[in-house]
């Protein structure tokens, strides 16, 4: 019994098999949902706001720690996810920096368009689930202080925050008003 203990790690919060051999993808969007649904108890606008990724991070990771308890070097790889998700744009980010690309169209989780030079094609860019958009939606959103309730189905607003080089107008519409049940993002560069 003793020389298990010790391969587990510490006695009260050994790494819990169930969580280190999840697929990482479906980890990651678990732990994201549950900070972005706020079950973590960190108020995520608040920290948001405070712009300080570090604390946020410290605070997520104790979490992760006392409700997932997954291995020192998952929780590197989900911080480096999360950075990247919450203070960038996911999977959309080379196409956000990109200087010669003026729209991108977000159509499904695996249908992405952009417009690039002033023609428009479709891009290899995919979000790694239906879930995984709606929630990096979610996350422009939160990001910008917009609510996307049912009352608030359609909005446009600016984010002239993230970028140095650019203004992103978006346009967001929720599955609740679209006849696929998805959400639908257009995003201009200004």
């Amino acid at each position: 019994m003793r020389g298990k203990k010790m391969q587990l790690g510490k006695k009260e919060n050994p790494i819990d098999p169930h969580f280190e051999d999840m697929p990482e993808q479906e980890l990651f969007l678990r732990i994201r949902d549950d900070m972005l649904h706020s079950r973590t108890g960190i108020n995520l606008e608040e920290q948001l706001s405070k712009g300080d990724p570090e604390k946020l991070l410290q605070e997520l990771n104790g979490y992760i720690t006392r409700m997932y308890r997954i291995s020192e070097g998952k929780i590197k790889r989900f911080d480096d996810y999360i950075k990247d998700y919450i203070f960038n744009f996911h999977v959309l980010s080379g196409l956000m920096r990109a200087k010669d690309i003026s729209d991108i169209k977000v159509l499904a989780w695996d249908n992405v368009r952009i417009k690039q030079l002033g023609k428009r094609k479709s891009t290899d860019v995919k979000f790694w689930s239906p879930e995984d958009f709606r929630g990096s939606v979610e996350m422009f959103a939160v990001k910008n202080g917009i609510n996307l309730g049912n009352v608030n189905a359609i909005q446009t607003f600016t984010d002239k925050k993230s970028s140095e080089d650019f203004i992103y107008r978006f346009n967001i519409s929720t599955g609740a008003i679209n006849s696929t049940g998805e959400p639908y993002l257009h995003i201009r560069k200004i």
